[in-house]
C-alpha cells in the first residue's frame, strides 16, 4: 500500500490519522507493507513516479479530480481509494472516492482530516474496535487549519 501525503496541515493530519489508525490495528502489516511519500513542495494529488510496486494507493485530502491518474493506476492493476473533500465535477469511474462534496452526505464542512476520521470510524465497525476515537484531535487540527 502506498499513501500520498498532501503538503498542507490538512494533508499531514489526514495522512497521520490514516497511518496511525492502520498501525494501531495492524502494526506488523503497516511496518512491512505500507509506504508513504510527502510532497516536497506545494503539490497536490498523486505523484505516480513515487507509487512503486503496490496493489493499493490511498490518497487522503486530494485527488478526487485526477481522473487520468486514476485510469493510469487502474491500467497497472493498482486500486485507488480517495478520501477527500475538494469539489470535483463527477466521481471517478476508476477509483473508490469518498468525498462529502460529490455525494449526498449532509455535512459539507468536513475537511480531508474529517473524511479520513469518518472512514476510520466506518472501519471500526468491521474490526469491532473504537480505535478511531483516539484521532479526533488530529481531525480537529486539520479542519481548523483548512478553515472549514
Amino acid at each position: 500500500m502506498f499513501i500520498q501525503v498532501d503538503s498542507d496541515c490538512d494533508g499531514y493530519t489526514s495522512a497521520a490519522t490514516l497511518i496511525n489508525y492502520l498501525n494501531r490495528l495492524f502494526p506488523s502489516w503497516v511496518q512491512n507493507y505500507v509506504s508513504y511519500r510527502l510532497h516536497t513542495g506545494k503539490q497536490h494529488g498523486i505523484l505516480t513516479d513515487d507509487v512503486g510496486d503496490v496493489q493499493l494507493v490511498l490518497c487522503p485530502d486530494a485527488s478526487s479530480n485526477e481522473y487520468e491518474i486514476h485510469q493510469k493506476l487502474k491500467d497497472k492493476g493498482i486500486d485507488i481509494i480517495i478520501l477527500d473533500h475538494h469539489e470535483a465535477p463527477y466521481c471517478s469511474e476508476n477509483a473508490v472516492v469518498v468525498n462529502n462534496q460529490i455525494c449526498d452526505y449532509p455535512n459539507k464542512t468536513l475537511s480531508g482530516a474529517g473524511i479520513v476520521l469518518k472512514f476510520c470510524q466506518y472501519l471500526d465497525q468491521f474490526c469491532s474496535t473504537p480505535a478511531a476515537d483516539d484521532f479526533f484531535d488530529l481531525a480537529a487540527l486539520g479542519m481548523i487549519a483548512d478553515m472549514v
